[in-house]
C-alpha cells in the first residue's frame, strides 16, 4: 500500500511535497513494518530513518529533522542557512551538507551558512566547482550526487565503514577529489 497523501495545507504548491507529507511518510513506513499483511513486514528498520532533500526538499528536509525518529540527515543545493536558523538548531543527527559553486548555485551561500551555524553535530560540508542548483539528479541513479547520498545514509544508518571512507579522515574519498572540484569542510565527522 502506497503512502497516504497528507492533506493540502493552506498555501501548498499543487505537486510540491510538504513536511506533513512526509512526516506521513516516516508514519507509514513505521505501520507497514508493523502490519502482518503487508510486504514490508518486519523487514525495515525504523529505528534507523534519515530525511534528505534537494532545493526546497532540503527545506522539507530541514524542517522534518528535528523528528525524533531521524538518525541522519542530507540537504543538496537546499540548506536554508540564517533564515532557518531554529529548525537547524533542533537537528538532532548528523548532517550531510552539499552544494554547487556560488555562480551556478543559488543556495551555495545559504549552504556555507547552514554548516556554521551547526555547532554540536557532526557536519560533512562540501561544495563542488561547475555544479549546477540541480545537481546530477538527471543522471542514472542520480549520477555523482545520487552515490554520494546512498553512501551518507548506508554509513550513518547501517554503519557501513566501506561507505564512510567517502567522509572520514583526512584523506577521504571526496576530500581526494580535489581535482574534480570538490571543497570539503568537516566537523566532528572524524
Amino acid at each position: 500500500t502506497p503512502p497516504p497523501a497528507a492533506p493540502a495545507a493552506p498555501g501548498d504548491a499543487v505537486g510540491r511535497n510538504t513536511a506533513p507529507q512526509l512526516i506521513a511518510a516516516l508514519d507509514w513506513a513505521e505501520k507497514a513494518n508493523k502490519d502482518s499483511s503487508s510486504k514490508f513486514y518486519n523487514k525495515l528498520d525504523t529505528s534507523m530513518m534519515g530525511v534528505g532533500g534537494q532545493s526546497c526538499g532540503g527545506g522539507v528536509a530541514t524542517t522534518v529533522a528535528a523528528d525524533p525518529r531521524i538518525k541522519a540527515v542530507a540537504i543538496f543545493s537546499g540548506a536554508g542557512g540564517s533564515a532557518s536558523n531554529n529548525a537547524i538548531q533542533a537537528f538532532h543527527s548528523p548532517v550531510l551538507l552539499i552544494a554547487g559553486d556560488a555562480a551556478r548555485d543559488i543556495a551555495h551561500q545559504r549552504t556555507l551558512e547552514t554548516a556554521g551555524l551547526i555547532t554540536k553535530l557532526p557536519v560533512f560540508m562540501a561544495w563542488q566547482e561547475n555544479l549546477t542548483h540541480i545537481g546530477t539528479y538527471g543522471m542514472p541513479n542520480g549520477g555523482e550526487l545520487g552515490r554520494i547520498a546512498w553512501q551518507w545514509f548506508a554509513w550513518q544508518l547501517r554503519g557501513d565503514q566501506k561507505a564512510a571512507k567517502a567522509f572520514k579522515g583526512a584523506d577521504c574519498d571526496i576530500c581526494k577529489e580535489t581535482a574534480d572540484g570538490w571543497h570539503v569542510t568537516k566537523k566532528m565527522i572524524d
